[in-house]
């Protein structure tokens, strides 16, 4: 059992009972690197869900980002159950323990683990299985707002192409660590967006406060300029005929 991974399954807010049962299932089954493998009957016998509810709830805390999913074989090639590694960044504005705004496991020989983040760097496992965890899955899990997958899947390739690996992934990392990120989701670009305009090299998000001090001198700025108005407008000074 991993205590960080069930701290953060317990704190996180917003979620329907369904899902929250089923990430404390999973967290309460993790490992030190906050993934598990457990079958989806057993799932559903632990949280009390139909196997199909299970199936599906599953799907939809994937979307949502709090889980990557990695499907496994056996060595003859048959399916197993698959390993379920939690995104403890998730959601982006979650302060629970230790918990970072990028994934980023360990690599190793055997780990299946096709890529992740570590110090800013996007590592690859050139011996991880075809179906293992993508790049772009990390890069999913990263970004703040999760929208139109799809679409964000070929502006990230296109990316890649066209600038490189490490160069995206460390642009993401640092994106989604920016604290003045808008609150309200809806202000944050969606993911496609922010990959074809090529704004991993954007300056970080103003603070609030510094907004707030801009918002004021322009203020002043307006006042001024309408006391203007008003007083060559009272000495006659530019007026039309």
């Amino acid at each position: 059992m991993s205590i960080k991974a069930l701290n953060w399954a317990w704190e996180v807010e917003g979620l329907q009972v369904s899902d929250k049962l089923l990430l404390l299932a999973l967290a309460d089954m993790a490992d030190e690197r906050n993934s598990c493998f457990p079958g989806q009957e057993r799932l559903a016998g632990m949280t009390g869900l139909s196997v199909r509810t299970v199936q599906r709830r599953l799907q939809i805390l994937e979307e949502l980002g709090a889980l990557v999913r990695e499907k496994r074989k056996t060595p003859d090639g048959y399916r197993t159950s698959d390993r379920y590694l939690l995104i403890l960044s998730y959601p982006s504005d979650c302060r629970v323990g230790e918990s970072n705004t990028s994934f980023a496991p360990t690599l190793g020989d055997n780990d299946g683990i096709k890529s992740g983040v570590i110090d800013g760097v996007t590592h690859i496992n050139p011996n991880e299985p075809k179906d293992s965890l993508t790049a772009f899955d990390v890069f999913w899990a990263t970004y703040p707002r999760k929208v139109g997958k799809a679409a964000a899947l070929k502006q990230f390739e296109k990316a890649v192409a066209r600038v490189g690996l490490d160069l995206v992934m460390a642009g993401v990392k640092r994106y989604a660590a920016d604290p003045n990120l808008p609150r309200e989701k809806r202000f944050i670009p969606h993911p496609s967006t922010w990959l074809s305009q090529d704004r991993w090299g954007d300056e970080p998000e103003p603070s609030q406060s510094r907004m707030n001090a801009l918002s004021l001198v322009e203020r002043f700025r307006e006042e001024e300029r309408l006391e203007g108005l008003a007083g060559r407008a009272a000495i006659g000074v530019g007026a039309e005929f």
